[in-house]
């Protein structure tokens, strides 16, 4: 539906309840975690359209119409914010009473356009901010999002520990903070698991397999993974699989090098199918810095992988051990009740002949005990498919639902 249509509630599929007309904007739905989350609410509780400030498209929206409102993809990030007026402009000839959007500039897009428009807007965060804005320039972008999000009707974090941090660093009131989980689509995951994958990989689930997932990227840490693995490789006749790419490859590539590892270290990079090589693994690792709610943590657990990962700001510990435990942060290995925790490493940029850190070592050490514990290995992985059950789209709509009829009635009345 374009601008200027005719727009009713709608009955949103699944859940039996109606839906007040809305947008749903984010940067691009060309892959990434709040990407998916995004595609996922249009499928299930669909907007009257999804907008994208850039062109490219890979996930499935359902029937919900995909609107392009930028006209190419800018490199810098400088660039696109000086985009940010001319795309809030774009925005406002939907005219819709009620935004919502994912991520920082869709965020600013959304919270703009009212000035032309008035509407309710609705704003996802999906990361630790804090964290991930506390360097360099990015505290320009951190000081521009503690005066922006406050003026929105609602904010919306993926976890308690980003909602905290939402609160207590970037003044967001907590009336008007919401925590919406992330929703998995366990039917197509488990689907997906089911998948074949191409013959030249499938020799390598002859052996124990460690998986990682994520974009190569600063936030992720795979180089810690790496480095950890020389050791685990010592151990155990494992390898190691990395979907994913991203800006730090040649990086990992000269790391994997280095450490002797070209035989044991697979780069598959993106693939449009990744549960279908979690699902043949033996293990799942996060090493990341930071997180919000990690998609790809839940979604291992979906496949029925026990799960590693280290205990960042803010989303793993929330998953694999409870929100009710957050405040307390692992300093060795630590068994939890749906997957095991490790302390953060450093985040520095190591060579191969640097030794490992106390933390990498940590890492290593809770691969090879559950690599080499088969009963360990089946425990978890029966604790965490119970785990994921309650980030269903039955329980995680309704939510979205409510919250978007609240932003209604707290919006300007209907022109």
């Amino acid at each position: 539906m374009g601008p200027g249509e005719s727009k009713t509630d709608r009955k949103d599929p699944g859940t039996g309840g109606q839906t007040p007309p809305y947008l749903l904007v984010i940067n691009s739905l060309r892959g990434g975690g709040a990407e998916r989350q995004a595609a996922l609410l249009a499928t299930h509780l669909p907007p009257t359209a999804v907008c994208t400030l850039e062109p490219g498209q890979v996930y499935d929206t359902g029937r919900t119409p995909v609107r392009v409102l930028g006209r190419r993809v800018r490199k810098y990030p400088a660039a696109r914010m000086l985009d940010v007026p001319w795309l809030a402009w774009r925005l406002t000839e939907y005219r819709e009473r009620v935004v919502v959007s994912f991520l920082e500039r869709s965020n600013f897009v959304n919270l703009a356009s009212r000035f032309r428009f008035p509407h309710a807007a609705v704003v996802s965060e999906r990361t630790h901010l804090s964290r991930h804005y506390d360097q360099g320039l990015r505290r320009v972008q951190l000081e521009i999002i503690k005066r922006w999000y406050p003026r929105a009707e609602m904010v919306v974090a993926n976890s308690h520990g980003n909602a905290r941090d939402l609160v207590h660093h970037l003044g967001v009131h907590e009336s008007k903070l919401r925590v919406v989980p992330n929703m998995l689509d366990l039917e197509s995951i488990r689907a997906d698991a089911g998948r074949p994958v191409p013959p030249a990989l499938s020799r390598l689930f002859e052996h124990p397999v460690v998986v990682a997932m994520g974009r190569f990227v600063q936030p992720k840490g795979t180089w810690h993974l790496v480095r950890a693995f020389s050791e685990v490789r010592r151990r155990v006749n494992a390898r190691l699989l990395l979907l994913g790419d991203g800006p730090l490859r040649p990086y990992l590539s000269a790391l994997v090098t280095g450490l002797g590892l070209e035989k044991d270290v697979h780069f598959a990079g993106f693939v449009p199918d990744p549960c279908a090589y979690i699902a043949r693994s033996t293990l799942f690792v996060l090493p990341s810095l930071w997180e919000g709610l990690p998609n790809a943590l839940l979604e291992a657990m979906a496949c029925g992988v026990p799960v590693v990962a280290t205990d960042c700001l803010s989303g793993p510990r929330e998953i694999v051990d409870g929100p009710d435990r957050m405040d307390r942060r692992a300093l060795a290995v630590e068994p939890c009740r749906h997957g095991v925790l490790v302390p953060v490493p450093s985040g520095r940029h190591l060579a191969a002949r640097d030794p490992l850190e106390p933390e990498e070592r940590v890492l290593a050490d809770a691969m090879t005990g559950l690599l080499e514990d088969g009963n360990l290995r089946a425990r978890y992985r029966r604790a965490g498919a119970e785990r994921v059950s309650v980030f269903s789209p039955s329980r995680i709509v309704p939510l979205w639902r409510d919250l978007i009829a609240e932003a209604a009635s707290l919006g300007p009345p209907a022109p």
